[in-house]
């Protein structure tokens, strides 16, 4: 508040909307100050120009001043003062004819100018704002607002992986000098909890606490491992990949905590950030088993092409090689019988998967095949999700699905 400057940011991450008064510091009545409303890219930190939104000005819950507002440089200034103590409350709406809407809310009288904001960001004390809480998906370098909300998602997680949560607070930065740490104790607690469909409830209470980014930044981060658990992901009939379990680990960063996840739910993180009344901000990111998914590269091929196919499934994504032995089923017409694709080095399907054919025989990675044959590249998804198929079958969380896909081979 002192240096007569605060700034939010949209729900949606996509606007930062800083307000600035002056003369700055404490705001008291019967005082002109002149205000200055900028939008800029929540990304890039760069100010917007041709920008719109409309302004309302309430005291105690009463509206004293309304504008709507286009303008095409990227600032727009207005003077405005204050007759009563009472709690001032700016209001910016349509924000660039979005949806989007920001509150900035003080409370003014006489002696001094606190900052009560109900959503706020910007503030100096612990009992002055309400914190944010944001989940940058899988991304471990999201560790700055503008980075997370490039990859900021809150749905359609995979039920194996660590997830970036931030947690906004400037107002628990008490030392600018210091990197800081919060929910490490009884009276700011972080708890992490998990609901899964046919999977028991997991909750988890105080670990070390999340880390801020750096000193005096006022965010603060904590990276959450969703451990799955144990599960027969390939089909070979045995239960060996001793995923799962909940507890704390002791790094903010690398790993704050592990919390067991089923087949599809939510894990929901929650901040105590004040015990007296009793004050709590959660987020939840909901997860889910996927269908795998089999693509080649070309609409057909010729018999001296080298065949080529992607494959992705985010149920195995994040899951370590000697968790579990991935395999393909790559057959012809001329060969029902085929070959089994052992996958190796590539498991993180970040390249092609690649095997020739010819007309002769089949040995090694090489299949046999005739001029105009179908090829059936096979992949039997052991992590199907709970949702029903088209024709009314529900899965259950061990049924297993042949992913096949085709293409046509010619040999002239």
């Amino acid at each position: 508040m002192e240096d007569g400057i605060l700034s939010k940011y949209t729900t949606n991450g996509q606007y930062k909307i800083e307000m600035k008064w002056f003369p700055s510091g404490e705001i008291k009545p019967d005082t002109d100050y002149s205000f200055t409303f900028q939008v800029k890219d929540a990304l890039t930190d760069i100010l917007l120009n041709n920008n719109s939104f409309n302004l309302e000005i309430t005291q105690n819950d009463k509206t004293i001043n309304t504008l709507t507002k286009e303008f095409d440089s990227n600032l727009f200034s207005k003077k405005f003062s204050f007759q009563d103590s009472g709690i001032i409350s700016f209001i910016l709406s349509d924000i660039n004819h979005s949806d989007q809407t920001v509150k900035f809310s003080m409370k003014l009288d006489a002696e001094s100018t606190s900052l009560i904001d109900d959503s706020g960001f910007t503030a100096k004390k612990r009992t002055d704002g309400l914190p944010q809480i944001f989940a940058c998906g899988f991304e471990k370098n999201a560790i700055t607002l503008q980075k997370c909300f490039q990859t900021q998602t809150y749905d359609n997680y995979g039920w194996f992986g660590k997830v970036n949560f931030l947690i906004y607070a400037p107002g628990w930065n008490e030392d600018s000098d210091k990197v800081e740490y919060i929910g490490d104790t009884e009276t700011d607690k972080l708890t992490l909890s998990s609901r899964s469909d046919n999977h028991p409830y997991q909750e988890l209470g105080i670990c070390d606490g999340f880390v801020e980014t750096g000193a005096d930044t006022g965010l603060f981060v904590g990276r959450v491992k969703l451990s799955g658990h144990d599960h027969d992901v390939n089909g070979d009939g045995v239960v060996d990949t001793k995923f799962g379990g909940t507890k704390c680990s002791n790094s903010p960063i690398d790993e704050y905590a592990k919390i067991e996840t089923g087949r599809d739910g939510a894990v929901t993180l929650s901040w105590q950030y004040q015990d007296d009344p009793v004050k709590v901000i959660t987020k939840s990111i909901y997860f889910n088993w996927n269908v795998g998914k089999l693509n080649f590269l070309q609409e057909q091929y010729h018999v001296d092409d080298t065949i080529e196919f992607t494959f992705n499934d985010k149920d195995l994504y994040k899951v370590a090689e000697d968790k579990f032995d991935l395999n393909f089923k790559i057959y012809s017409d001329s060969d029902r019988a085929g070959i089994i694709y052992q996958v190796g080095e590539n498991y993180k399907f970040k390249k092609p998967f690649s095997f020739t054919v010819n007309t002769e025989e089949t040995i090694g990675d090489s299949l046999r095949v005739s001029d105009g044959d179908t090829i059936y590249v096979q992949y039997d998804d052991c992590t199907m999700p709970r949702a029903t198929d088209k024709n009314g079958f529900t899965y259950s969380d061990d049924h297993c699905v042949e992913v096949i896909e085709k293409v046509t081979v010619y040999t002239s």
